[in-house]
């Protein structure tokens, strides 16, 4: 309950990790519709952000590439933030239980189309 009330807090999530393998946390702020500012050494930087969709990348360790990011939630207000968090919802269900299980089931298929010779 502490998690969702400090990203229902915010407005976007800075994540400038010089390194992170993952970084959960940018998932349960796309869950949470928030925009995201995700170091490129965050693993998760690579999947959960479409960079001026819905956040942006920026250097892992340079303080001018997380400023220039910043400025632009700062220049482009709660309403450019609001707009890059529901773009991170939209984002975000490509990883859903759902979506998952039907990645799954369609390449089990597909699997076994090829192994039965193209025959379904």
């Amino acid at each position: 309950h502490d998690v969702a009330a400090v990203l229902n807090a915010a407005d976007v999530l800075l994540l400038p990790s010089r390194f992170d393998g993952w970084g959960v946390v940018a998932n349960e702020a796309a869950a949470h519709a928030k925009a995201l500012i995700l170091s490129a050494q965050c693993g998760a930087a690579w999947h959960l952000v479409e960079p001026g969709i819905n956040g942006f990348v920026v250097a892992p360790g340079s303080v001018e590439s997380l400023s220039a990011a910043m400025s632009r939630y700062v220049t482009g207000g709660r309403r450019l933030a609001a707009r890059h968090g529901a773009e991170s919802l939209r984002i975000i269900e490509r990883f859903s239980c759902n979506a998952s299980a039907q990645r799954l089931i369609s390449t089990v298929q597909t699997w076994l189309s090829s192994q039965a010779g193209g025959r379904p």
